[in-house]
């Protein structure tokens, strides 16, 4: 392969570990191209072809598990070789499966992450992946898992569950109108599964005919300082939807939109 032409795309929220990774695989000959969260990494994925993913697991809006699983549904992406480089790989062995990436490295010094990114590449280089069944653990030598990751991830986790339990379809939208989160009920709904609604906007999942009032709707939310919620009837693949919108309020800022959806019982 001509050293020139590969590419690595790094992801990451971390930004000073971007460029510490971007520096490593340059060092190896990769061009790297950065984005600092799972939604940004998926917008890179259609900008161009990449040759290595390096993804962390515990990131805002979109996380690289669900980044993984759209990666892995991309027919131009499905067989690159996926690198999880997170502090909380070791508290994930018994999923490592479920992830599907291929190689895994722990967190560990910068020593320690160098010596295994670049053994993972000779490995990757060596041995090109045809499909993601062969998997390869790059451990750092402290294997205990960190406390407060350890913490972290099982809120993240029981947060997570509790949005998937409501039996109400919930849809949470970022600023730029694209979808970062979706349950089942909502994916019941729009017909698709998760991976193939990220990070797409809104208005795609509804008929052009609908997509009108939808935008008004969110722009009302937005603007009208009165209206915390307004709700409105859609139609939803020959489905009659009543969908509530609500702003997604960060501390102060408006962070997007949460939008709930309930099927009309047409009996």
């Amino acid at each position: 392969m001509d050293k020139t032409s590969k590419k690595a795309l790094i992801v990451d929220n971390d930004f000073f570990f971007v460029e510490f990774l971007a520096e490593l695989f340059q060092k190896k000959g990769y061009e790297s191209v950065k984005a600092h969260d799972g939604k940004e990494g998926i917008s890179k994925l259609g900008e161009g072809t990449f040759d290595v993913l390096a993804v962390d697991l515990v990131m805002p809006k979109i996380d690289g598990r669900e980044f993984i699983k759209v990666v892995r549904n991309l027919p131009a992406s499905a067989y690159i070789p996926v690198i999880v480089v997170s502090g909380v790989v070791i508290d994930s062995t018994d999923e490592l499966s479920e992830i599907g990436a291929d190689y895994y490295v722990v967190k560990g010094s910068a020593e320690e992450i160098e010596a295994n990114i670049n053994e993972v590449i000779d490995h990757m280089e060596r041995n090109p992946v045809s499909s993601p069944s062969a998997k390869g653990i790059f451990p750092s030598e402290c294997m205990y898992p960190d406390q407060i990751t350890t913490e972290l991830m099982e809120t993240l986790d029981f947060q997570k569950a509790i949005i998937q339990s409501i039996p109400l379809g919930i849809i949470v939208v970022d600023k730029d109108a694209r979808i970062i989160q979706a349950n089942p009920p909502a994916l019941d709904l729009i017909g698709k599964p998760l991976e193939k609604v990220l990070n797409a906007h809104v208005t795609a999942i509804f008929s052009e005919n609908e997509r009108a009032t939808l935008c008004n709707t969110l722009k009302e939310v937005v603007h009208d300082k009165e209206s915390k919620r307004v709700t409105v009837v859609m139609n939803l693949h020959s489905r009659k939807v009543r969908t509530l919108i609500s702003l997604l309020r960060i501390d102060t800022k408006i962070g997007g939109w949460i939008i709930f959806m309930d099927e009309i019982n047409q009996g």
